[in-house]
């Protein structure tokens, strides 16, 4: 009896022994859950909230953020414009602007083709105006362009150039010329600061000319007169018919050896720009550009164009 009570009382010893020692305490790490894990790291205890520093704002960037370039322009290390983000501009827009500006046929260009030009100094100064169409991917532009040009050149004493004398010169009348041609432009934009660019590009291109062209042939002419009418004119006209500048139309209209001369109606062209472009907002962009239109004229435009 005395036996049987002292195994039961060792029993007991052992048994609360080892619940005491499954029992993790404060300072205990926790077992692992099984075979080769690893237990899990406790959490450091953080420091007190201070209590005179007001809340952050969850939606607010970090302080030290960088603020992404509000247009596509690049910069050296100012890595991609163009990655998406709350201010960054699309990749690809699409627009639609009106154009405005000067064309310009300069004295030497006339030179290059003519012997004679109604007189030694002359350059011919039009207007022409348009719409536009851009897809703008980036920093390149494609521009369909459609412009209407008025050319108010002169009528006078106008040779060509090739084996001709100024026994050939005709004098030359033009009725109505006008100018419609449609091109496609690739412009590339190099940046000079922000929203600024400096834009340089080629396209190609049909004109359309309109308007009636008549010669009749001159008489008297010289490399010295052929701008004075009053010497170098068509024979068979009355005295007064010519003043020195021109002739008139009235008159020449029944002369028997005035003819209507052909003009191409479609002239295929290239051109060649070079200019500058001002962003005024993400939708609105100015352009001044100049350049060449081969076979036609240098031109001055002011353009403006609205991206939706």
């Amino acid at each position: 009896m005395k036996r049987t009570f002292m195994i039961t009382v060792a029993s007991a010893f052992l048994l609360a022994s080892a619940a005491a020692l499954a029992a993790p305490g404060d300072s205990e790490v926790p077992p692992s859950t099984g075979p080769g894990e690893a237990a899990p790291p406790r959490e450091p205890a953080r420091p007190p909230a201070d209590p005179t520093r007001p809340p952050e704002d969850p939606t607010k960037p970090p302080a030290d953020s960088a603020k992404p370039p509000a247009d596509g322009g690049h910069l050296p290390g100012a890595g991609d414009p163009f990655k998406p983000g709350p201010k960054r501009w699309p990749t690809v827009m699409y627009g639609l602007g009106l154009s405005g500006g000067m064309n310009i046929v300069p004295q030497f260009f006339l030179h290059a083709f003519t012997k004679a030009a109604v007189r030694k100094t002359y350059n011919i100064y039009d207007l022409a105006a348009g719409i536009h169409f851009v897809r703008r991917k980036k920093l390149m532009d494609m521009t369909v362009r459609v412009m209407f040009g008025h050319y108010g050149i002169s009528d006078g004493n106008w040779l060509g150039r090739g084996d001709h004398t100024f026994a050939e010169t005709d004098y030359t009348e033009f009725h109505n010329m006008n100018f419609l041609w449609a091109d496609v432009t690739w412009t590339w934009h190099t940046r000079l600061a922000r929203h600024f660019y400096l834009s340089y590009g080629v396209g190609i291109g049909l004109g359309w000319v309109m308007g009636k062209v008549y010669t009749t042939p001159s008489e008297g002419c010289t490399p010295d007169n052929y701008y004075r009418t009053d010497m170098c004119r068509p024979s068979g006209l009355p005295v007064d018919a010519c003043d020195g500048n021109t002739c008139s139309r009235e008159a020449l209209a029944s002369h028997p050896q005035r003819e209507r001369e052909k003009v191409p109606p479609v002239l295929p062209a290239i051109n060649g720009t070079i200019g500058l472009r001002y962003d005024i907002f993400r939708h609105m962009s100015v352009k001044l550009e100049t350049g060449i239109f081969l076979p036609g004229f240098w031109f001055w435009q002011l353009g403006a164009t609205f991206f939706f």
